[in-house]
């Protein structure tokens, strides 16, 4: 419930009740991770501005081995990660200070990727986007710790106090470090 309490004391009505609705009012329908692509040649993480969530994915992910990118839904021109999330990133150990942002575009996301989105209304909009690279296209809440209850929507921290930051970055750690195990348990 640490989410509820960071989302209800700092976070606009809108995360909360999206996360009330993906966490308690719809029943349990997210029931663990989606099947994983085999042999993917890498991830490519996707949110909105590409400003703290999907560059923040990008780092941890190359941290944890694996090949990855990200990219924003919603992006003008290049721009740089709030100081806000480059200074929520350097307490994980991530530098986001020399990041900027990309635009998603077809043409630059391979078919053997696996493109993980933030928030449940990303995956029709990426999807669409994607539509000739035959990409699999899922949210990366549902690769969460198998123990816990996945979460389909990772709250977008952007202009938000440093509180809701960390739980968006916590998040992204579990997700991250489970799927970066997963897939080194079916290498072997």
């Amino acid at each position: 419930m640490e989410a509820v309490r960071v989302l209800r004391r700092h976070a606009p009505r809108r995360l909360l009740l999206n996360h009330m609705l993906w966490n308690v009012v719809m029943p349990p329908i997210w029931r663990g991770a989606p099947g994983l692509v085999s042999q993917p040649s890498r991830v490519v993480f996707v949110c909105l501005g590409n400003v703290c969530r999907s560059p923040y994915a990008e780092m941890r992910a190359r941290q944890a081995g694996l090949r990855a990118s990200s990219c924003g839904l919603s992006v003008d021109s290049s721009v740089r990660s709030p100081s806000a999330a480059v200074e929520a990133a350097a307490e994980r150990g991530i530098d986001l200070s020399a990041h900027r942002s990309r635009p998603l575009k077809a043409a630059e996301v391979e078919p053997h990727d696996l493109v993980l989105v933030m928030e449940p209304y990303m995956l029709s909009v990426t999807r669409r986007r994607l539509e000739r690279a035959g990409t699999v296209v899922s949210l990366l809440g549902l690769y969460g710790h198998p123990t816990r209850r996945p979460t389909p929507y990772i709250p977008d921290p952007h202009g938000l106090p440093a509180g809701v930051f960390s739980l968006a970055y916590e998040m992204i750690d579990q997700c991250v470090d489970h799927l970066a195990s997963t897939w080194r348990s079916t290498e072997l």
